[in-house]
């Protein structure tokens, strides 16, 4: 996660709750953005990791029954493009 963001310009990584952080198996998989990870913060809740948020978008490989709304990613861009400062 963190190398991804990193090649998206994204620098404020919040986990929740994680099972082991910091974590060695992490850094190594994040092949140069470590950094991302040092400065992760780490929080106890979903509402706190998004506190002071404008928009979530959330995304998932995995098939689900949750009643969210969804969008495909030319329709979240242009979301995201209207609610950017």
């Amino acid at each position: 996660m963190a190398r991804a963001m990193k090649n998206m310009g994204l620098t404020r990584l919040v986990l929740v709750e994680p099972q082991e952080f910091p974590s060695d198996k992490a850094d190594a998989r994040s092949s140069g953005a470590v950094d991302l990870l040092t400065n992760a913060k780490v929080v106890s809740s979903l509402p706190e990791a998004v506190a002071g948020c404008g928009l979530v978008i959330g995304t998932s490989a995995r098939s689900r029954h949750i009643p969210w709304p969804l969008i495909n990613p030319r329709q979240t861009a242009i979301q995201v493009l209207q609610e950017a400062p």
